[in-house]
């Protein structure tokens, strides 16, 4: 990307998306595809009283003709996701809606890689996603995620990205815990509980593995750790 902007050109029926905050998935880019009744001896084939429609794709890589295409701009600022999509991800299931809490995940592989196979599972069809995520804070929103986390405010109500929020986290609960500020700790491990926020279960083993040398006796924190890392599995 360059100032905040992407060029993209599509071709066929894999599909684009932007996924800004919390709202759903907006479609950037036009399937190469045209729509018509199906017909057996030019009659209209019917299903349910309403006709059986066919969606072939007139664009495909490898095609024979000279294939055209535009090459299109979009804005992508800081902390939105591009979704790149085929026909076996946007037609079952995974999009618009699944995808919103899976982008607000810090640790979004394993999540992702058990939607994409249940869409495998329910179709013949290719199922292929790429993500592209941008990490970095909107221009002097990062007090904002702080005072979130601080405060306890859903941040879904106050559209600020889940990624971010739990980058944030992370810096408050290394931050506390350098500097022996277990209630802190205590908050931040609380705050990524209550709005289902997942890590990795290697920065979690790692805070764990620290808090038994240095605060051995909180059995609060030493819990809530162990659940974090259960659900992160």
């Amino acid at each position: 990307f360059n100032l905040n902007k992407i060029y993209f050109i599509s071709i066929g029926d894999s599909r684009i998306f932007i996924k800004k905050n919390n709202e759903n998935p907006e479609l950037i880019s036009k399937d190469d595809s045209i729509a018509f009744p199906v017909t057996i001896n030019k009659k209209i084939v019917m299903k349910d009283g309403v006709p059986v429609i066919s969606i072939p794709i007139t664009k495909a890589i490898g095609q024979r003709d000279i294939l055209e295409f535009e090459i299109n701009m979009h804005s992508f600022s800081a902390g939105e996701s591009v979704i790149l999509a085929t026909d076996g991800i946007h037609d079952h299931g995974i999009l618009p809606y699944n995808i919103s809490d899976l982008i607000n995940q810090k640790n979004i592989s394993t999540k992702l890689q058990s939607a994409v196979s249940e869409c495998s599972r329910e179709n013949n069809d290719d199922a292929t996603i790429l993500i592209l995520r941008r990490n970095d804070f909107p221009s002097g929103s990062k007090s904002l995620y702080r005072d979130a986390i601080l405060n306890n405010i859903d941040f879904t109500s106050e559209k600020l990205f889940g990624h971010l929020l739990t980058d944030c986290a992370v810096e408050l609960v290394n931050q506390s815990i350098e500097f022996d500020d277990w209630a802190k700790v205590k908050q931040c491990l609380n705050y990524l509980s209550d709005q289902r926020l997942l890590l990795t279960k290697e920065t979690l083993i790692d805070w764990l593995n620290l808090v038994l040398t240095k605060n051995a006796n909180d059995r609060k924190i030493i819990s809530l750790l162990k659940e974090l890392i259960r659900i992160s599995s």
